[in-house]
């Protein structure tokens, strides 16, 4: 979070709780925003290696290697367009939030609220546990995206070099644990990351049969689908690293023809 949207959350006095809520929301979409740029631009690069690596898995000598850099250049496209939906979903969310506040100032009542954490969890919790999820989650995914490229411009999942990649692999888990325990200690209202993610579905699902809306159980079977033929692609991988498993398989079929 931002100076101004950690301050936001500080404020005490009930009358200025949505102006604070609207600073809060404001300092979500800078960083957002910048994540959002960072990660498009993402998306669009190392094409070219990408199908250089999946040409070379027809040479036997180098097929094990470009396996593996083929896995986190997957890796690192897919990140980068997780990140940029998340964070164009956390800019969008808030911007709608900061539109609800404008025009129903005096339709709240944030009189029965201690501060402003417990305002927004009372009369924006939709919007504020998404923007706020969504952010998190980017940041995440940004981080992981960034080690996947280390790995690859430094060449470290050549052979000889996989201590290098050791290396900086710990690094960025130690570091990513580091934030994520840092998070869980401060999301209030949820024991930790996962709970959240727990509750923002439950969220969605409610939502989407409370309020019928097309467009959202559109994006749920979207999102279903967008699930589901990642995982049958991991699989096919899978079997085609492992040809024994795939020959097993084929070999049981022909049998019990």
């Amino acid at each position: 979070m931002t100076p101004s949207s950690s301050t936001a959350l500080m404020v005490v006095d009930p009358s200025t709780f949505p102006s604070a809520a609207l600073n809060f929301f404001g300092g979500v979409r800078i960083p957002a925003s910048l994540i959002a740029g960072s990660s498009v631009a993402a998306i669009f690069s190392l094409i070219s290696q990408a199908t250089e690596a999946a040409q070379q898995q027809n040479n036997i000598s180098s097929k094990n290697n470009s396996r593996l850099e083929l896995v986190v250049l997957r890796l690192y496209h897919a990140v980068a367009l997780l990140s940029f939906c998340l964070s164009m979903t956390a800019i969008i969310t808030s911007t709608t939030a900061s539109t609800s506040l404008m025009l129903g100032m005096r339709r709240f009542d944030p009189t029965p609220y201690k501060d402003v954490y417990h305002f927004l969890r009372g009369e924006l919790n939709w919007e504020f546990t998404l923007t706020r999820w969504s952010f998190l989650m980017s940041i995440f995914l940004f981080l992981t995206g960034v080690w996947s490229r280390l790995l690859l411009e430094l060449q470290l999942l050549k052979p000889g070099r996989r201590r290098g990649a050791a290396a900086v692999g710990f690094t960025m888990v130690g570091f990513l644990m580091l934030l994520i325990s840092n998070v869980n200690t401060t999301l209030n209202c949820w024991p930790n990351m996962f709970s959240m993610t727990v509750e923002l579905i439950q969220m969605v699902w409610n939502r989407a049969i409370e309020t019928k809306g097309p467009f959202l159980l559109m994006s749920i079977l979207s999102f279903t689908g967008a699930t589901i033929f990642p995982v049958d692609a991991f699989v096919s991988m899978i079997m085609q690293s492992f040809p024994g498993i795939h020959h097993s398989n084929v070999n049981g079929k022909t049998q019990s023809k």
